[in-house]
């Protein structure tokens, strides 16, 4: 009789001691990830299954199995069915989208000919003081075009700086590099 009224005791005890120490543990997960592809950076375990984020920190990885077990009620699950997650990969590759001070150029479309391109151009130098920044969206027929280059754009605006997308003029070029040189960013 003594040993069953022991294990009857040390029952309720021992689930109160595990309730005790279980809520010392930091809040469920505000998202999980299961059933995916999630790159990892480590070598030894490039890809995990699933992964766990709390305050936007991830904070646990592994197998879906073992992910699903630190959810809360609250957390909400993302199920991946095998597709591919680079996590950070925002952190990593940002398009910055603010405008320029200067003339931006005003074309037709958005895939304009290199022709309506040089015109613009021309006609925002007229327009402009030197040394404003023209600058301009363009697109591939523009961009593959042989004629569209520097030394056109040089030609055309040899007193401006001119961006069309990730081309730059000598001018353009030129205070870019003093404004590295001398620890300004400003253009």
């Amino acid at each position: 009789m003594p040993r069953i009224k022991t294990r009857i005791l040390l029952g309720p005890l021992a689930l109160t001691l595990l309730a005790a120490l279980s809520s010392g543990q930091q809040s469920p997960p505000d998202v999980i990830l299961l059933n995916g592809k999630i790159f990892t950076s480590d070598s030894a375990h490039p890809f995990v299954e699933a992964l766990a984020i709390r305050d936007e920190r991830i904070v646990a990885i592994g197998t879906a199995e073992k992910v699903r077990m630190f959810a809360g009620p609250q957390t909400k699950r993302i199920e991946l069915g095998g597709r591919v997650v680079i996590p950070g990969i925002n952190d990593a590759h940002y398009h910055c989208g603010f405008e320029p001070a200067g003339y931006h150029l005003l074309l037709k479309s958005m895939d304009p000919a290199w022709t309506e391109v040089a015109e613009e151009v021309t006609a925002a130098v007229a327009k402009t003081p030197k040394g404003t920044l023209i600058h301009g969206e363009i697109g591939p027929a523009a961009f593959e075009d042989s004629q569209a280059n520097r030394a056109s754009l040089d030609r055309i605006a040899p007193d401006h700086p001119v961006m069309l997308d990730t081309w730059r003029n000598t001018e353009a070029c030129s205070i870019a590099q003093r404004s590295l040189n001398s620890g300004s960013r400003k253009t």
